[in-house]
C-alpha cells in the first residue's frame, strides 16, 4: 500500500517541475501598450463627448441640418481616431521564443525583423517622461554584427522587465585578451 502512494507522491512532484519547466520557457509575446496612445485615447473620449453633448442638445432643440453637421464634424474624426488607435494596437507584434527576439509589423503585409539571443551585444530601454509615469517604453535590441538598433519592441508595458529577462538568458561572453 505504501509503495502505491509513495508512487503518487513522487508523480506529482514531477509533474510541478515540468509545470515550472514550461513556464520557464514559455514565449514572451505582446503588443504595444495602449497606455502608450494615452493622448489619442483622451482626445478620442472627449470627442465623444461632444458628439453626444451635441447630438442631445441638438435633439432637443428639434434636430435640423446644422445639428448633422455638427455631428459629422465630430464624429468623423473620432471613428478616424479610433480606428487609427486600433490599427496602431494591431499592427505590431513583439515576440521572444527560444533564442529569437522577433518585431512583426503588418496586419496584410509582413515586415519582420529578427536578432538571436546568442548574437545579443546591447539591450537598451527608451521611455518619456509620460511613458516613465505610464510604466511603459521602448525596448532596442542591438547585435554584434550590426550597426545599430535592429530589433525594437515599441510602447510595451514593464520593459525593464523585459530587458533584465533577455539579459538573464543571453549567454555571457567572454573578453578576448
Amino acid at each position: 500500500m505504501d509503495k502505491d502512494f509513495k508512487y503518487l507522491s513522487e508523480r506529482s512532484v514531477e509533474r510541478a517541475a515540468e509545470a515550472t519547466e514550461s513556464r520557464s520557457s514559455e514565449d514572451y509575446r505582446a503588443r504595444p501598450a495602449l497606455r502608450n496612445q494615452w493622448f489619442a485615447i483622451l482626445v478620442a473620449m472627449l470627442l465623444f463627448v461632444l458628439f453626444v453633448y451635441f447630438g442631445v442638445k441638438g435633439a432637443a432643440a428639434g434636430g435640423g441640418r446644422n445639428v448633422q453637421i455638427v455631428l459629422a464634424l465630430i464624429g468623423v474624426p473620432m471613428l478616424i481616431l479610433v480606428a487609427v488607435i486600433v490599427y496602431r494596437y494591431h499592427v505590431w507584434t513583439f515576440t521572444i521564443r527560444g533564442d529569437t527576439i522577433e518585431s512583426c509589423r503588418g496586419i496584410i503585409g509582413r515586415d519582420v525583423q529578427s536578432i538571436r539571443v546568442q548574437d545579443l551585444r546591447n539591450v537598451n530601454v527608451r521611455q518619456t517622461i509620460w511613458q516613465r509615469l505610464l510604466g511603459v517604453g521602448d525596448v532596442e535590441f542591438s547585435s554584434a554584427g550590426g550597426a545599430g538598433v535592429e530589433v525594437t519592441f515599441y510602447g510595451v508595458s514593464d520593459p525593464l522587465r523585459i530587458k533584465d529577462s533577455v539579459m538573464r538568458s543571453a549567454p555571457m561572453t567572454a573578453s578576448r585578451d
